[in-house]
C-alpha cells in the first residue's frame, strides 16, 4: 500500500467516525426538562437509567423522559447545586451538594438529607453498601451503623477539603485535597499520602491498572 492510499484510508476513517458520531448526538436542554443548565456528573443506575446532577436538583433521564427531583434551597436561597451523584449495591442514589449529602432509596421518590451535620457536600462514592462523603472539613464514611471521620495526618486543617473520591480494583479509596493524593486502605483503616503541590490545586482523578491520573485546573 502506498503512502498516498494510506493517507487517504486514515482520511476516510476520520471522516466516518467524524459523521457518524456527530449524527448520533442528542442535547438535553431546559428546554426538554432538564432540572439546571450546568450538568456535574451522570451516573447509570441498574435499570439503565440515567442519573443527572445539575446546577439545579436531580434530572432522571430514561431515554424518552426527563423526571426531576427538586432539592431544597440552600441558606442563601439559591438553587441546590448538585455536585456529585453515585449508586450503592441496594440501588439507593446518593447526592453530594451544596446543601449537604442526600439520598434517594429504591422505593422512595424523594431525596431526603442524611447527616445533617454535613454541609457543602463536593464528592461521594460508593463502595458496597459503604458511603464515602467529601467536604470542605475532609472524608467522612455513612454505614449502617453511623458516621465516622477519617483523620488527615499532622491535623491538617487548612488543606482538607475533598475534592474527589474514587475506588480501586481491590477495593481501596483513593481521594484528593488541593494539593495531596490520599489512599486509603478499607481493610485495615492505613491512610497514605502523597503530596504533589501545583499552583491551581488538585481536581479530578481516575485510577486504573498501576496508574493514577489526577487533573488539575491547569494541567
Amino acid at each position: 500500500m502506498t503512502i498516498n492510499r494510506l493517507l487517504l484510508l486514515i482520511t476516510t476513517i476520520v471522516w466516518h467516525a467524524t459523521t457518524t458520531f456527530s449524527a448520533d448526538i442528542h442535547q438535553l436542554t431546559l428546554a426538554d426538562g432538564l432540572a439546571g443548565l450546568s450538568v456535574a456528573d451522570i451516573e447509570e443506575d441498574r435499570s439503565g437509567q440515567m442519573w443527572i446532577a445539575t446546577s439545579n436538583g436531580i434530572s432522571l433521564f430514561n431515554g424518552d423522559r426527563i423526571r426531576n427531583y427538586p432539592l431544597p434551597m440552600t441558606h442563601d436561597r439559591q438553587p441546590n447545586y448538585c455536585y456529585d451523584i453515585d449508586i450503592d449495591d441496594d440501588g439507593n442514589v446518593w447526592a453530594a451538594t451544596k446543601a449537604g449529602l442526600f439520598f434517594l432509596d429504591r422505593y422512595s421518590d424523594s431525596f431526603q438529607q442524611r447527616v445533617a451535620e454535613l454541609d457543602r457536600v463536593e464528592c461521594v462514592k460508593c463502595m458496597g453498601t459503604t458511603v464515602y462523603v467529601g467536604t470542605r472539613q475532609g472524608l467522612f464514611v455513612v454505614t449502617a451503623k453511623g458516621t465516622s471521620k477519617v483523620e488527615l495526618p499532622g491535623g491538617m486543617k487548612a488543606n482538607n477539603s475533598v475534592r474527589n473520591i474514587v475506588g480501586d480494583s481491590k477495593g481501596n479509596i483513593w481521594f484528593t485535597t488541593r494539593n495531596d493524593v490520599f489512599s486509603l486502605a478499607t481493610a485495615t483503616g492505613k491512610l497514605r499520602r502523597l503530596p504533589l503541590f501545583t499552583p491551581s490545586g488538585l481536581s479530578k482523578m481516575v485510577v486504573g491498572g498501576k496508574y493514577a491520573y489526577i487533573g488539575t485546573k491547569n494541567n
